[in-house]
């Protein structure tokens, strides 16, 4: 009996180990951190979006000041290209409410059967955040728009980079033939700075205000994202972000742990 007591108390302590190995796995993902990188995939991707519904003689007859950081408007009109340069922006006498550097450019082109814009990065930077990459919008009617982009790179801080692809729908708000707002729907997949697969999908549609974003109060007023992010051997986990609109542009956002916790993104 004393080999078979043996092989048993071996047995034990090498899945004892095991058990240990998978456990310190879980416990090395921070869940409130990756549900806040995550977070900030979604506010440096939709902070950029609202450019996309001027047109380019919008660009043409505004001013650094119409623009959140007020950056340097160049006109190609030849080549039907804005450029905005926050390297060279405007000096306001407030401070921005959000820190900006790098170029965006916006080419617009039109076919018989379609118009085409293309939001470009240049070294562009939000904050801590880099975006380099293309997003392209084409114009199906008036004011509905898809959206496609492959491989736009994001960088945060200590490098933590997520290259990512996605399709959008938006869907255009006028008021006096002025835009008002936008709804979003659509998904985008990637992988985050761990190599782990990620995959977005807008359960309920976003809502942005122009008007917010001109006062450069970024987030979305409304709408919630289920991200799904990649565990071992083929298993997922659920974040599922929401935005609630607290008071004018001020908004609230918050995540779903996969645990079942509520966190609270912002301030």
């Amino acid at each position: 009996m004393k080999p078979f007591k043996i092989y048993i108390s071996l047995f034990l302590l090498v899945f004892g180990f095991a058990c240990q190995d998978d456990t310190d796995r879980v416990i090395q993902t921070s869940l409130p951190t990756e549900a806040m990188q995550l977070f900030d995939i979604s506010r440096t991707l939709g902070e950029s979006s609202p450019l996309f519904t001027y047109s380019f003689s919008d660009f043409e007859s505004m001013d650094s000041t119409s623009l959140p950081g007020f950056p340097k408007i160049e006109i190609n009109s030849a080549m039907r290209q804005v450029t905005l340069d926050f390297d060279q922006s405007y000096e306001a006498e407030a401070d921005p409410v959000n820190n900006r550097s790098g170029k965006i450019t916006i080419s617009f082109v039109n076919t018989s059967n379609a118009s085409y814009r293309t939001i470009i990065y240049n070294n562009y930077q939000l904050g801590e955040a880099q975006l380099s990459g293309t997003r392209n919008f084409k114009q199906i009617s008036l004011s509905e728009f898809t959206e496609s982009f492959d491989e736009l790179v994001l960088i945060f801080e200590n490098d933590m980079t997520y290259p990512i692809s996605g399709e959008f729908s938006h869907s255009i708000s006028r008021s006096d033939f002025r835009v008002q707002s936008f709804t979003t729907t659509g998904n985008l997949s990637g992988r985050n700075a761990v190599g782990r697969t990620i995959k977005l999908t807008v359960s309920s549609p976003k809502l942005i205000s122009i008007n917010c974003f001109k006062s450069d109060q970024i987030l979305q007023l409304e709408g919630s994202e289920t991200w799904q992010v990649g565990r071992e051997e083929n298993e997922e986990v659920n974040h599922t972000l929401t935005f609630e609109n607290e008071l004018d542009c001020k908004v609230l956002a918050f995540a779903q742990l996969p645990d079942g916790r509520r966190l609270q993104l912002n301030n």
